[in-house]
């Protein structure tokens, strides 16, 4: 197997993105190991240039595990423990309220702060939360703050709370 550029120097066109990402065009990588210096051009003739260094290897196929598989992924996500039918109560709460339904409520507040006390904390002090979104997407995002929370628990607290 060759040692990919074995050192030997290309000058290649590049330009950069405008994100900080830099972009060769045209420029292929050998087998086996290549190694890219990257000098900037603008600095005064006899000054030092900024430069920097990375090491790529040419792979013969590319890496499987690098690739996701197809499982789906990127379309919505169900909570498999709570089923459309056990979620909604007709003429209760439900975590498919909205943030700001459950505000207007002061048992369903008690039991937002009862199962998942740090999200009920940031709701009252109006921390940023955007409260259309329907609980269930707030307090998914919050699940970290409330180690002991159970959505289940929450909903089925919820659902025995009647709606004005």
């Amino acid at each position: 197997m060759e040692n990919g550029n074995d050192g030997k120097e290309f000058i290649c066109s590049a330009h950069n993105n405008g994100n900080g990402i830099i972009v060769f065009n045209d420029t292929a990588l050998l087998p086996g190991k290549n190694c890219f210096v990257v000098k900037s051009v603008e600095a005064e003739e006899g000054a030092d240039c900024a430069e920097d260094c990375a090491t790529f290897e040419r792979a013969a196929e590319k890496e499987m595990s690098y690739r996701l598989p197809d499982s789906g992924a990127g379309k919505a996500v169900r909570n498999w423990f709570l089923k459309e039918d056990d979620l909604i109560r007709e003429g209760f709460f439900s975590l498919k309220d909205s943030a700001y339904d459950i505000t207007q409520n002061q048992e369903a507040m008690k039991a937002l702060s009862k199962f998942a006390p740090v999200t009920a904390e940031k709701i009252i002090k109006d921390d940023g939360i955007p409260l259309g979104l329907a609980l269930m997407s707030i307090v998914s995002r919050d699940k970290d703050n409330n180690p002991d929370f159970k959505m289940v628990d929450l909903n089925s607290a919820l659902n025995e709370i009647k709606k004005y």
